[in-house]
C-alpha cells in the first residue's frame, strides 16, 4: 500500500476505485431517497460528526437522522469533487472529498445550499469498503436555520492564519 498519491499497483487502484464509487453511490441514494442504501455505505459502528457537537454514532443513529433530514426536503443534488484517497493498507483508508448540495423544501420554493468538504476514514468489511467515519465542515452555506447557541448552521472549515 502507499500513503503517497500515486497507487503503486493495481490492487490499489481497484481500491481506489471501490472507495471513490462508496462516496458517489452516497449522494446517488440520498439524492433518490434511498436512506437505505445511503446507511448502507457505512460500517456498523459508524461516526458521522456533523460539526458543532453533533455527532451520530452506529447506523440506527444515522439513520434515524437521514430519514429526518430527507423528509424535509422534496429534492437534494449531492455533487462531490476534488477527491483524494489514501490508502493506508489493504483494508483502511482515508478520504477528502468536497461537496456542494442544495436542497429544495417542501411545500415552497426555499432552497438551502452548502458548501462544504468530507473527512472520511474508509474500512473494508468482509471484502466491500464502507465509511467508519465522516466529518462534515462547511465553506459556507446559504438557508439553513441556525441551531440555538451556534453561530452558523454548519462548523466551518478551520482555516490556518
Amino acid at each position: 500500500m502507499t500513503s503517497s498519491a500515486a497507487p503503486s499497483s493495481l490492487d490499489d487502484l481497484l481500491a481506489i476505485a471501490a472507495i471513490e464509487d462508496v462516496m458517489l453511490e452516497y449522494c446517488d441514494a440520498f439524492d433518490e431517497g434511498r436512506i437505505e442504501d445511503v446507511v448502507a455505505q457505512f460500517t456498523v459502528d459508524c461516526k458521522f460528526d456533523l460539526g458543532n457537537g453533533d455527532v451520530r454514532h452506529g447506523r440506527e443513529a444515522l439513520h434515524e437522522f437521514l430519514s429526518m433530514r430527507a423528509g424535509l426536503y422534496s429534492a437534494t443534488s449531492h455533487h462531490v469533487s476534488n477527491i483524494r484517497i489514501r490508502l493506508r493498507d489493504a483494508d483502511g483508508a482515508t478520504a477528502t472529498s468536497y461537496v456542494y448540495a442544495r436542497s429544495w423544501h417542501r411545500g415552497t420554493e426555499f432552497t438551502s445550499e452548502l458548501w462544504g468538504r468530507y473527512r472520511d476514514v474508509l474500512t473494508k468489511v468482509d471484502g466491500v469498503w464502507q465509511i467508519s467515519e465522516r466529518q462534515l465542515r462547511a465553506a459556507g452555506s446559504a438557508r439553513f436555520p441556525v441551531p440555538e447557541g451556534k453561530q452558523a448552521a454548519f462548523e466551518l472549515i478551520e482555516r490556518r492564519s
